[in-house]
């Protein structure tokens, strides 16, 4: 008899609730680390630009976590500076999770998402600041 056989369905079910999203993270990072988002015809453009010319705001994420994975922190905040900084608190989320489940917590981060999304679009100084470079 193996040893899968003792373990409880739950918590089997539990172990790949945690395993394979662990597996997924880890091999997307291994590839983000891989391929250069400039370079690689793997990783596609964002649609939302191709379609509008305007940054939404993921733009510059994937190149952002490329550069991250590389050390590079001042080059990942030039290009998606939300992103970067949200890393921290959804590092956090993940091991409080009841935070992400109240009402406001949501509300809070849709307006910042849609805030970050409408003014890296703006023209002026220092908003540009915010588009991807």
């Amino acid at each position: 008899m193996n040893d899968t056989t003792l373990q409880p369905a739950n918590s089997r079910k539990a172990t790949a609730t945690v395993f394979l999203p662990a597996v997924i993270i880890i091999t997307v990072f291994i590839l983000l680390y891989a391929l250069d988002p400039v370079r690689s015809s793997l990783l596609p453009p964002c649609l939302f630009y191709s379609i509008t010319g305007f940054y939404c705001p993921g733009c510059g994420s994937t190149r952002a976590l490329h550069a991250l994975l590389h050390g590079q922190f001042i080059v990942a905040m030039t290009l998606n500076s939300l992103m970067v900084l949200c890393i921290p608190a959804v590092i956090l989320v993940s091991f409080i999770p009841r935070w992400f489940s109240q009402r406001h917590t949501l509300l809070i981060a849709l307006i910042v998402v849609i805030s970050y999304g409408v003014l890296r679009n703006i023209p002026a100084w220092p908003m540009t600041l915010l588009a991807p470079h």
